[in-house]
């Protein structure tokens, strides 16, 4: 039991800061003065972050004034570690003169200290230093070693005026014979007229020279390195800027795949290929459940100006759906376009359509079965138009709209009731979708 009265208590750690509780309650930090504490026994604890939590009970006199003095010892660490990495081939390490294995290394049985460290590798120059190991501590060495140069000589037989290139850097005429970085490089002989030999190597120290005997092959009669990489870029600018709704076709030997969304067909995919500089080809699937198209077509043109484009194009096939759904179509296409250099185009085109639909349905009611219903023959002429955008050398984007001028029995039935919302063929399509070249 604690007697009557009170008293105070300083409590000083040889910690500055240290957290200080008396009784379980926070009192503060050190240095701490509590005042009015209750006379007899009190638990003092003391706390601070890398030292042991330490605890004292203290007696407090009615009246009287007492000083505490507490001592936080450090808490205890693990050892530290030595670690040596290192990616050059067959280093090793030695520690204080004790060879220790290959990199990497991690040691944790030395004394705390410095210590002399030596990495060596055959070839290589040789790594001297220093690391001091304290407890608790890591003490990393990168021992990325240099290679010692080697000793090169490079012939081109039968050649004048050859030259040595090594990672794209000129290093001197052929023939050479002289010193060069350790490593792997990309080793080059050049000479006008003549192939250049380009071959990967890994050059290292060696007591004799590397050798290099080249037998450079005659460059054979063509189009000169500047003719071929003006094609080359004119060839990406005619594929950076070619569209697949346009009059003109697909450069020769691009392929493209489109993707779209829309009305009626819900879904469609078409993939095309240059063929030739005035045509190209492709194949189409579309559908939007009960029927589904497959369509073949080809497409001719070419451009008088660099801005203008004319062609046509030819589409045919046919489709299937369930209930006996089937129907055929061929459509023939005149295509005008306005190019806005390698960013695009608008297109327009006028076409005639001929179809045959088997479909034994009423237009807005797919669910009513009309008598005697034969298949449904019709022509029509349908305009339509395209703006499409190149996004870079392999991605566009399009939006297509179509709308029917005149047709010879109305609307098709087949594209009626679509998704069950009783509508009759709006007569006007669209689509949204983007194009990948290859």
């Amino acid at each position: 039991l604690r007697a009557t009265g009170r008293g105070t208590l300083t409590v000083v750690a040889d910690v500055e800061g240290a957290l200080i509780t008396i009784d379980g309650e926070v009192a503060g930090r050190s240095p701490v003065t509590v005042d009015d504490l209750g006379a007899g026994e009190h638990l003092v604890e003391a706390s601070a972050p890398g030292h042991e939590h330490v605890t004292y009970t203290v007696a407090i006199e009615a009246g009287g004034r007492r000083a505490l003095r507490v001592e936080l010892p450090e808490e205890a660490r693990p050892p530290g570690r030595l670690v040596i990495r290192g990616a050059t081939p067959g280093a090793s390490a030695t520690i204080d003169g004790e060879a220790r294995g290959a990199l990497p290394l991690v040691l944790a049985d030395l004394a705390s200290g410095p210590h002399a460290i030596v990495v060596e590798a055959e070839g290589f120059e040789t790594l001297r230093t220093t690391c001091e190991v304290q407890p608790g501590e890591d003490c990393v060495i990168e021992a990325d070693l240099s290679g010692m140069p080697a000793n090169v000589v490079v012939r081109a037989l039968g050649v004048s005026g050859a030259e040595v290139w090594l990672d794209g850097a000129r290093i001197g005429p052929v023939p050479f014979e002289g010193e060069l970085p350790s490593g792997s490089h990309r080793l080059e002989v050049r000479a006008e007229g003549y192939e250049s030999h380009v071959e990967q190597v890994m050059l290292g120290h060696a007591a004799e020279p590397r050798v290099f005997d080249l037998d450079l092959q005659r460059v054979q009669e063509g189009p000169t390195e500047e003719e071929r990489l003006a094609e080359v870029e004119r060839r990406e600018s005619e594929a950076s800027g070619a569209v697949t709704h346009g009059a003109a076709p697909l450069p020769v030997g691009l392929a493209a795949v489109d993707a779209s969304v829309g009305w009626p067909y819900l879904a469609e995919a078409r993939v095309g290929v240059g063929l030739l500089d005035f045509l190209d080809a492709g194949f189409a699937m579309r559908t939007f459940g009960r029927l589904t198209e497959f369509e073949a077509r080809s497409r001719i043109g070419f451009r008088p100006i660099e801005l203008l484009g004319v062609g046509g194009q030819v589409r045919l096939g046919g489709g299937v759906g369930p209930d006996d759904v089937n129907s055929w179509f061929i459509s023939i296409e005149g295509l005008t376009s306005l190019y806005f250099g390698g960013h695009g185009a608008v297109t327009l085109w006028l076409a005639l359509d001929l179809h045959t639909d088997q479909y034994a349905y009423a237009e807005t009611d797919s669910s009513v079965m009309l008598a005697n219903a034969g298949r449904q023959d019709m022509a029509r002429f349908r305009l339509g138009g395209s703006l499409e955008w190149a996004i870079d050398r392999n991605w566009a984007l399009f939006g297509n709209l179509e709308g029917i001028l005149a047709s010879s029995g109305g609307g098709r039935r087949v594209y009626g009731d679509i998704l069950d919302i009783g509508n009759s063929d709006t007569q006007f399509y669209f689509r949204l979708g983007g194009t990948y070249k290859f």
